[in-house]
Formats: C-alpha cells, sequence, structure tokens
C-alpha cells in the first residue's frame, strides 16, 4: 500500500543530473545559480592579473631620466644662479653623487639641497624612484662660465650599474655695468712729478737728519721688559686696535696711486680681524657667506646685514675687478668705522 502512495509522486531531478522528483522551474533556477558563480570566479581571477601587472611584477624595467637645468642663462657677476639635478631610475637601484664641488668648480655653491627620495609608480611596489639636487651658486668671474659634464652611475644590491652621462652647461657671466656718471667721474692716473737735482738733495737731506734723530732717541731710550710691552698691548681694545689700523691704511694713500684692489684688501682684512677679536670666529680664507654664517647666532639681524653688505662690496673690487669711485671709497670707508665703532 505505501509502495504504491511512493511510485505515484512525481520525480525530482537535481542539478547534477541525479533523478529526483523536482519541477523545470527548479532545474532552471540551479542552473541560473551557477552560471553567476562561474562568472564571479572569472571576475576574481582577471581582477588579480590585472594588479599584478599594475604592481610591476610583469613590467618591464623603467628607463633612466635626467634632467639638468638653471634658472638663467646669463647672469651678472655676484648673482645667484639655481643649478637643479633630476634623476628618474628604476626601483632597486640607487644614486651614486659625484662630486658636484668638482662638477662646480667654476662657481662659488652659496646654498645646497638634496631632496628626500620618492618612490612612484605600481600598485603594490614601487615602479621608478626621483631623486632631485637644488644647488644655489654665482661666479666672481666674468665671461664664459661651465657647469662640467659627468657620469651619472646607478647601482643595485646585486653591484650593477646604469650609467648615463649628463651634458656641460655654459653660463655667460657679465661683468658689472657702469652708469654714465660713474664713467665722468673716473680720471685717468696723474703722471709721477719729476724731481729736480735740489729737491731730490733736500728730501736726502731730511731723511738722513730724521734717521739721526730716530736713532738717537732709540739709543738713549729704556728699554721695556717683555711684561711691560704685553702689559701695553692688553691695554687696547679690538675697537682701537682697528681704528689705528684704518688710520695707517688712509695714511698709504693707496688710492690716489691707483691701488684700489690692494686699498680693499686691506680694509676688508681690518674689519674681518676686527670682528674675529670681537666675536672669536674664524675669518682666515673663509668666503664671506661663511663668516656671516657664524655671526648670525652673534650679532643682531640688522648690524649683520651691514657687515654683510661691506664685505660683499670689498669682494666686488677684489675678486670682479670693479673699480669704485672716489665717493664710494670714502662711503666704505665710513661704513667700516661705523661696524667697529658700533658693533655689539
Amino acid at each position: 500500500m505505501l509502495k504504491d502512495k511512493i511510485s505515484a509522486l512525481p520525480k525530482l531531478e537535481l542539478c547534477s543530473g541525479r533523478p529526483w522528483s523536482a519541477s523545470n522551474k527548479q532545474s532552471k533556477l540551479c542552473n541560473y545559480k551557477s552560471d553567476i558563480t562561474d562568472k564571479i570566479h572569472k571576475l576574481i581571477t582577471a581582477s588579480f592579473i590585472i594588479c599584478l601587472f599594475s604592481s610591476g611584477l610583469f613590467a618591464k624595467e623603467h628607463p633612466v631620466r635626467i634632467k639638468a637645468e638653471v634658472s638663467a642663462h646669463e647672469i651678472t657677476i655676484g648673482d645667484d644662479l639655481v643649478y637643479s639635478l633630476t634623476l628618474e631610475y628604476p626601483a632597486g637601484y640607487m644614486f651614486v653623487p659625484p662630486d658636484f664641488e668638482n662638477v662646480l668648480g667654476g662657481f662659488e655653491i652659496r646654498k645646497q639641497a638634496i631632496l628626500p627620495v620618492k618612490n612612484k609608480g605600481g600598485f603594490f611596489f614601487a615602479k621608478y624612484r626621483i631623486s632631485r639636487y637644488i644647488f644655489n651658486i654665482t661666479s666672481f668671474n666674468a665671461g664664459e662660465q661651465k657647469i662640467s659634464s659627468f657620469t651619472a652611475v646607478f647601482m643595485n644590491e646585486s653591484g650593477d650599474a646604469k650609467e648615463l652621462p649628463v651634458p656641460e652647461i655654459t653660463i655667460i657671466v657679465n661683468p658689472v655695468k657702469e652708469s654714465s656718471q660713474d664713467q665722468g667721474d673716473i680720471r685717468d692716473i696723474k703722471p709721477p712729478l719729476s724731481l729736480g737735482i735740489n729737491l731730490l738733495l733736500m728730501l736726502i737731506t731730511a731723511f738722513l737728519l730724521a734717521a739721526g734723530i730716530y736713532i738717537y732717541f732709540l739709543m738713549n731710550k729704556k728699554p721695556e721688559t717683555v711684561q711691560e710691552q704685553a702689559i701695553e698691548e692688553e691695554k687696547l681694545s679690538p675697537e682701537e686696535i682697528a681704528l689705528q689700523k684704518l688710520q695707517e691704511l688712509l695714511a698709504k694713500d693707496l688710492i690716489k696711486a691707483g691701488l684700489v684692489k690692494e686699498f680693499y684688501i686691506e680694509l676688508s682684512e681690518i674689519v674681518r680681524m676686527y670682528l674675529s677679536e670681537k666675536h672669536s670666529v674664524f675669518v682666515i680664507e673663509r668666503t664671506t657667506d661663511e663668516v656671516c654664517r657664524d655671526l648670525k647666532k652673534i650679532v643682531e639681524k640688522k648690524k649683520l646685514a651691514e657687515i654683510k653688505e661691506f664685505l660683499e662690496e670689498c669682494d666686488m673690487v677684489k675678486f670682479a675687478k670693479y673699480i669704485p669711485d672716489q665717493i664710494e671709497v670714502n662711503a666704505d670707508v665710513e661704513k667700516a668705522r661705523q661696524i667697529i665703532q658700533q658693533s655689539d
């Protein structure tokens, strides 16, 4: 009886094809779900492959690119110039910097900056790197000055190297232009006056007389002990020593003799030695920027600007062959005297 009832039930079929009793509608629904599952699997697989390609695992190695440029190809003596070097190279490599002081040998480096290395490209892993070097430079030599060419070298951990030449850059450095007023104030140096025989004899006589008086006082002068001389030197302050040397320089009349450069060398050294004694800073064979950098923490901002302006004006005459007129010379002497008398 029970067997007859079971046999009377309709047959069902699963999606696998095994015989069960089910309607045709249920079979179609199962097939639809199976198709959706297959499509999801394919979409996940395709997304994974795209990520691998974007991450750079299957990508070609990034090429090396170098960009060397300057802010201007023509400047005036003493003007600032910006030289920048941008390098783009494959990830896994490291840039080996050259001797930039040798590359920029014809220029004075006033300031330099090395920007942090940036990693670029790729989804999971960096594809390439970017390094950048920036230099603020100047020149006190007129004419064509060159930033030398060099070979940029990139190394990886395995010791493999990539090299690419960086071309040289030519900079035109123009001298300081003189105004028409300055040109009109410059006069030719007068030739020395010829001395007559009588005047020459008078000068020789005066010299012998002065030498005799000097020798007489020298022989009759009570000799000072070393201790007395040391005490006498200690009495002079740095200001007094500097002002005394300034008066001795003016007494030489180097400007009238046409020795303008020599005059400014001594004038600059007097102020530099005063600053060294007064503030205990090292000035021998150092640039103006280096001296002012040491004074920055000691001297107030306004006074430091006056010192820097004075030293740079002296540098223009010493290194740039600039010839100032008498008004400028007098002004520079007065600036030196104010720096000595008013320095903290």
